[in-house]
């Protein structure tokens, strides 16, 4: 059996140990309690994130019907009655697009997004494409609009994106694919971005996605998706309530890395 290699240090090595500390007792104080308060309020960031977790992944599981069932465990007051299933192509139509030539891309322009995009959360782009090239493109696949679901067909599978903007972008052909719920009359934008992330669409996905070490899930396991949903009412309120989860994760992952950052930088500064 292979043995553990564990890193330590020995008790003559620490003994001879050179510091360096101010004279001043004060002054040692005062840079313990500076730190020990950094390292107070990163641990309270840290907390809150993880408790933001939890609560999404319990309303995740607690908010959509199980397999079989017609209704969630809870949901919001004054909702009743049974919710529907369908086909996501039925609902609204999934889109993919064009693999475009890597002597296409720009550094400026038009942005490329690209599954990693998608799994960073941003519709910025690292990649582009000129404006010629994107109303050729366009003009042959379509492009997503305001309102639309990004997701990634390659990479982190499922992951999805909600396009908030009018402002103009290109995806991927294979890696991401999209659905035109900017046009659907049953089935909101906000909705199917939480939908995702539901352990019902999970284990869909899962199932359906094919390859052997690089796997994908493509257009037509996509269109053959199965969606469960209740009114556009109701769908817009959960929608919402999992967006302002989303809001608070990024506000405190913010928090905590400026700090992290504020404490590396004065262990620099405020040490020899």
């Amino acid at each position: 059996m292979q043995g553990i290699k564990v890193t330590s240090i020995s008790k003559r090595a620490l003994h001879d140990t050179l510091l360096t500390y101010p004279s001043d007792r004060k002054e040692q104080s005062q840079l313990g309690n500076y730190f020990i308060h950094l390292d107070h309020i990163i641990t309270l960031h840290q907390r809150k994130l993880t408790k933001l977790q939890l609560l999404k992944k319990s309303m995740l599981t607690k908010m959509f019907p199980k397999d079989g069932a017609r209704v969630p465990e809870i949901r919001f007051q004054g909702f009743h009655g049974d919710w529907k299933e369908q086909r996501l192509s039925k609902l609204a139509e999934v889109k993919d697009s064009a693999r475009i030539p890597n002597s296409l891309w720009t550094s400026e322009g038009v942005p490329y997004i690209r599954a990693s995009d998608l799994t960073n959360d941003d519709l910025s782009g690292t990649l582009f494409l000129s404006s010629d090239t994107f109303s050729f493109y366009k003009n042959r696949t379509g492009a997503p609009e305001k309102g639309d679901v990004l997701f990634n067909g390659g990479g982190e599978i499922g992951k999805a994106l909600l396009k908030p903007d009018d402002s103009d972008i290109y995806v991927q052909g294979g890696a991401v694919l999209y659905v035109k719920t900017s046009h659907a009359e049953n089935l909101s934008g906000e909705y199917l971005t939480t939908y995702f992330q539901s352990p019902f669409a999970k284990d869909y996905i899962n199932i359906a996605q094919a390859g052997g070490t690089m796997k994908h899930f493509t257009l037509q396991p996509a269109q053959d998706m199965p969606i469960v949903y209740p009114s556009d009412e109701e769908q817009h309120k959960i929608g919402v309530y999992f967006q302002h989860l989303d809001n608070l994760y990024a506000i405190h992952q913010r928090k905590l890395s400026k700090l992290q950052k504020i404490k590396q930088a004065m262990l620099s500064k405020l040490f020899v």
